[in-house]
C-alpha cells in the first residue's frame, strides 16, 4: 500500500496443560530478596543483591571518572557495555528464579504488586537503570507464564504494603524496623518484612484497595478507616494511634468509636 510493505509477527501459543499444585500465590518483588512468597519462601536472597552491588560499584566509579573529565556516560563504550550486561543479568536471573519458583508451586493464579524496583542500598543511577528495564523484564516473564500455562496474573496496588501489618492491618512507618525486620506496634507481630508484605499483597487481592490506579492517599484512607472499624472495641485504640501521624486526621473518628464502644461495653 502506497509503495510500502508491512510485515507483522504473530506469536501463536497453545497453553500447555499442567496439573496445578497451588490455587494461588502472592509475591513481593524486591532488589534484596527478588521473590518472596506469602507462605514464607524467598528466592534470590544472596547472589542477586550482591551482584547488583557489584554492578553499582563499577558503574558509579566509572561515572565519577567520566564526570571529572566532563564526559557524558552514554559517550563511553565501557558504560554502555556495563548497562547491557546489567540488563542481561536481570533478564537471566529473573527468568531463572521465576522458573524455579513456578515449578515448585505450579500456581493457577499469581498475585503480584505493581512493580517499583528500588533499594536504598543502591545508588540513584542504578535504581533508575533498573527501573527503566527491570519492570518490563518481570512483566514479560509473567506474561510468558500466562500464555504458556494459562496462569492468571493479578496486579495489585503496592502502596503501604511494607508498613501494614498482615495480622491486624495497623499501618505505621515504625512497623518496618529495617529492610528485613517487621514488628507491629499494635499487635506485636514479628515477621520478616518481605514475608509480611507478600501476605498484605495476598489480602489486598480483589479488594477495594487492589486497583493499581488508585492514589496513595486513597489507599491510606481505606487502610486507616478499616483498621479503626475493626479495632473499635480495642480498649487502647486512642493510645496506640495518638503518636502515629497517619491517624491524626482521624482523631475525632477514633474518639467517637471509643466512646460508643465504652457505652456498648457498659450496657
Amino acid at each position: 500500500r502506497d509503495g510500502y510493505i508491512s510485515v507483522s509477527f504473530i506469536k501463536d501459543i497453545t497453553p500447555e496443560k499442567i496439573s496445578f499444585k497451588t490455587e494461588r500465590v502472592s509475591i513481593d518483588l524486591g532488589l534484596t530478596n527478588l521473590l518472596t512468597f506469602n507462605e514464607g519462601s524467598m528466592y534470590g536472597r544472596t547472589y542477586f543483591s550482591s551482584k547488583l552491588k557489584e554492578y553499582d560499584k563499577k558503574i558509579s566509579t566509572l561515572c565519577a571518572r567520566l564526570q571529572r573529565n566532563n564526559l557524558r556516560p552514554r559517550s563511553s563504550r565501557r558504560y554502555r557495555k556495563l548497562v547491557d550486561n546489567l540488563r542481561a543479568f536481570l533478564k537471566n536471573e529473573i527468568g531463572r528464579v521465576t522458573n524455579k519458583s513456578f515449578k515448585r508451586f505450579l500456581p493457577k493464579h499469581i498475585v503480584v504488586e505493581r512493580l517499583n524496583f528500588q533499594s536504598q542500598r543502591l545508588s540513584k543511577r542504578l535504581n533508575r537503570l533498573i527501573g527503566n528495564f527491570g519492570k518490563s523484564i518481570v512483566k514479560a516473564k509473567l506474561n510468558d507464564l500466562s500464555e504458556k500455562y494459562n496462569v492468571t496474573i493479578e496486579e495489585v496496588n503496592p502502596a503501604y504494603t511494607s508498613q501494614t501489618c498482615s495480622s491486624c492491618d495497623y499501618v505505621a512507618k515504625e512497623n518496618r524496623r529495617s529492610q528485613a525486620v517487621f514488628i507491629c506496634a499494635c499487635c506485636g507481630l514479628k515477621l520478616h518484612a518481605d514475608i509480611n508484605a507478600s501476605r498484605c499483597i495476598d489480602a489486598r487481592s480483589s479488594s477495594s484497595i487492589a486497583n493499581i490506579y488508585k492514589s496513595k492517599a486513597f489507599i491510606l484512607d481505606k487502610l486507616i478507616t478499616r483498621f479503626i472499624e475493626r479495632q473499635a472495641s480495642h480498649y487502647s485504640l486512642a493510645k496506640i494511634t495518638q503518636s502515629n501521624p497517619y491517624f491524626r486526621p482521624y482523631s475525632d473518628q477514633i474518639a467517637l468509636v471509643t466512646r460508643l464502644s465504652n457505652i456498648t461495653g457498659v450496657v
